[in-house]
């Protein structure tokens, strides 16, 4: 997470926000949801995220004039979806979860949230509008992630 009070000063609030609120920190997030229209270049995000210090909260990110690099919705679905069973390296089964994310200003004025994944993938969402929504979950996150018409992920007017 980058605290560059100059960047933050450069951001729309809500995106100010979550690029240094440590309450909203996305490292460890879980994803519940993730829908992409390509058509309509809008990007949802839901992400089950935060701790025993600063409590956990779902929070939905909503991009507008937004598109997905690398731009591989299969491979951004198997990412964000996977499900990994015990091994000896975990005692439970384990989901892929936000190690780093990471917020940027993009030389044409747009902006960039790039996210790195455990245990593997790296994606960036470029956008033009931005918009968060915080709700508190009493408990810790759910040990899945949550379903959508595609599994994790849907996309609106991709074509295959």
């Amino acid at each position: 997470m980058r605290s560059d009070a100059g960047l933050a000063r450069s951001l729309p609030p809500d995106l100010a926000a979550l690029a240094t609120d440590p309450r909203l920190s996305l490292h460890d997030g879980r994803f519940h949801e993730l829908n992409v229209d390509t058509r309509d270049k809008r990007i949802t995000m839901v992400i089950d995220c935060g701790d025993l210090q600063v409590g956990y909260r779902r929070l939905t990110l909503s991009f507008e004039g937004a598109s997905i690099r690398p731009d591989d919705l299969q491979r951004v679905a198997a990412a964000v979806g996977a499900e990994f069973r015990p091994n000896h390296w975990h005692r439970a089964r384990a989901v892929t979860e936000v190690l780093e994310h990471k917020v940027d200003v993009l030389p044409d004025g747009r902006f960039v949230l790039r996210l790195r994944l455990w245990p593997f993938y790296r994606f960036a969402v470029e956008f033009s509008g931005f918009s968060l929504g915080e709700v508190p979950m009493a408990d810790p996150r759910p040990a899945r992630a949550g379903p959508s018409r595609h599994g994790l992920l849907s996309s609106v007017g991709h074509e295959a």
